[in-house]
């Protein structure tokens, strides 16, 4: 009587007959060939799952390779679909910027209030109402006729902080149209930023010293860094954290320890003016290269260590936190445009840019709340302010990963 469960019910074909094993996986492959274990021509979902986890390659692989010299098939990649959050641009009005200075140190853009941004234009401090879209023109105490270097907002006190290129600062209360303090500097200011508490942090490009200015004495401290010989280049301070870039690197110092900065980043080459701290994600910042290195960084304050990068080929003069993982920019030299960026893993991927400046994107900057809107400017041929607004579109997105290796192929050390 036959034995229906004998495996050798007819003679084998030679095309069904397998070459030796090369190793024990083949082996059980091909036993699990001849047992027809894999002649279904639609596999279900869980069997396909079980032949990736355990050799890397789908159910159709093997059931579509030969009898005839067996081998575990070569992986392919595995594709899938995952939802992703991309940035795009709009630009929603355009002011006339006459008089705009086209020095790439300076800072004479400050968004400082939901309604209120501050304009330097030569010699000239205007307000403009982002609600009713009216400027007006501030004039305030006895600051001779000097261009304005740099504008900085102090929320917690409710004061602007002007610089002039004849190395004046002036402090105002915006509210009440009043100067309450007049310091005169022995070089020009380039960059302030606000400390978030009681006064300013301040830097000239060749003034070789960081300083900071406490308004409730009105006087300022010693300098609190030198920096014998060096170019300052950008500022930009977050809680303890304060960042200075020169022009070989870029220095990060505890606000309350200013002896030696805690952190030397030598990543750009040189850096630009374009640093800022991430809202959302502690340890994290985003730093621009001048105009020979071009490359965007994204990297961790604590150890040094890059997060994420990208050379793209443009000056970077500006840089924006969207929320967690994206980011605005604004380039100068050679592409004059605005971008939009997103961090994925250890890559940066553009989402959007505009051209819509004719010149070079200098100056820039932020809602203080709502960080999807922004201002750019650029001087030269263009003498254009642009307000944007950044959307977050969701799409899906297929994606493929090469697996190259499983658990039962993987080399044993014995």
């Amino acid at each position: 009587m036959q034995n229906k469960n004998c495996f050798f019910q007819q003679p084998l074909q030679s095309r069904e007959i397998p070459n030796r094993a090369k190793n024990s996986t083949d082996l059980s492959l091909q036993k699990a060939k001849l047992n027809h274990t894999f002649d279904e021509d639609k596999e279900d979902k869980y069997s396909d799952l079980l032949c990736r986890a355990l050799w890397g390659v789908s159910y159709q692989q093997i059931h579509k390779s030969p009898i005839l010299g067996f081998s575990l098939p070569s992986p392919e990649p595995i594709k899938y679909v995952i939802p992703r959050t991309f940035y795009t641009l709009s630009s929603e009005r355009c002011l006339d910027a006459p008089g705009l200075s086209n020095n790439y140190y300076y800072q004479p853009i400050n968004w400082a209030t939901e309604t209120q941004i501050y304009i330097g234009l030569e010699s000239k401090l205007y307000s403009y109402n982002v609600i009713k879209r009216k400027a007006q023109q501030i004039e305030v105490g006895s600051i001779e006729d000097s261009t304005i270097t740099a504008l900085a907002y102090n929320s917690s006190l409710s004061v602007l902080a002007r610089a002039g290129s004849d190395s004046s600062i002036q402090f105002i209360d915006p509210l009440i149209n009043t100067q309450i303090g007049l310091n005169q500097e022995t070089s020009t200011t380039t960059n302030i930023v606000s400390d978030m508490s009681n006064g300013f942090y301040m830097i000239g490009q060749t003034s070789g010293a960081l300083v900071h200015y406490d308004l409730r004495d009105h006087k300022k401290k010693a300098p609190l860094v030198n920096f014998p010989n060096a170019m300052l280049i950008g500022l930009a301070f977050n809680h303890y954290n304060l960042a200075i870039s020169t022009d070989t690197c870029v220095q990060i110092y505890d606000s309350r320890r200013m002896k030696a900065p805690r952190l030397k980043f030598e990543g750009h080459n040189p850096p630009s003016k374009a640093l800022a701290f991430s809202p959302n994600t502690t340890h994290r910042i985003v730093t621009g290269g001048g105009a020979k290195d071009k490359n965007l960084i994204v990297w961790n304050t604590d150890t040094g260590k890059i997060i994420a990068q990208k050379k793209i080929d443009n000056q970077i003069c500006g840089v924006h936190w969207l929320d967690r993982q994206g980011i605005f920019v604004a380039e100068g030299y050679s592409g004059n445009r605005v971008s939009c960026w997103s961090i994925e893993g250890t890559k940066l991927s553009i989402d959007d840019s505009s051209t819509l400046h004719t010149d070079k994107v200098l100056f820039s900057a932020q809602h203080p709340v709502q960080k999807e809107q922004l201002i750019t400017a650029a001087s030269g041929n263009d003498e254009k302010f642009r307000f944007w607004t950044v959307k977050n579109v969701k799409k899906s997105v297929e994606v493929s990963d090469e697996i190259s290796t499983t658990y039962l192929t993987m080399p044993v050390i014995r």
